[in-house]
């Protein structure tokens, strides 16, 4: 009996973990810290924590947060924020895509699982402005 509890225990765990990995994350959920700017996947800027993956590439450290249709980008340095908004979202599985709108310039961004190199399952952000690509993690 015991062994059937504990069985039963650790299916209805993985079930559980499995459907929370599994749905969209929203862009509202989380505090996100920057890990990069693209422009054309050309590194721009490096969050100081991943400047031993790009070296030579000057640091930026901001954070994102978002609220009710507006989320802030503030520079960690400087205090210097930048706002924007977010708009509908669309779940297409795990990930959700919301239209974005920053300084009068449209783009996407992107919410979604994925891993690290190690295996570990992380939350990522991207937003995609032109040809700049911003990617966050959640903290």
């Amino acid at each position: 009996m015991k062994k059937a509890l504990a069985i039963l225990l650790a299916l209805l765990l993985s079930l559980s973990c499995l459907f929370a990995c599994s749905a969209a994350p929203k862009i509202n959920k989380e505090s996100w810290a920057l890990v990069s700017v693209t422009k054309n996947e050309d590194f721009l800027y490096i969050a100081s924590s991943y400047a031993d993956a790009a070296p030579g590439v000057p640091t930026l450290d901001c954070t994102l947060t978002a609220n009710r249709g507006s989320f802030t980008i503030t520079e960690l340095a400087s205090g210097k924020t930048y706002t924007g908004t977010y708009g509908e979202r669309e779940e297409l599985g795990i990930v959700a895509e919301y239209t974005i709108t920053v300084e009068n310039r449209q783009g996407n961004a992107l919410v979604s699982h994925s891993e690290d190199e190690d295996g570990n399952l992380l939350t990522t952000l991207v937003l995609h402005l032109g040809d700049y690509a911003l990617l966050f993690v959640a903290q």
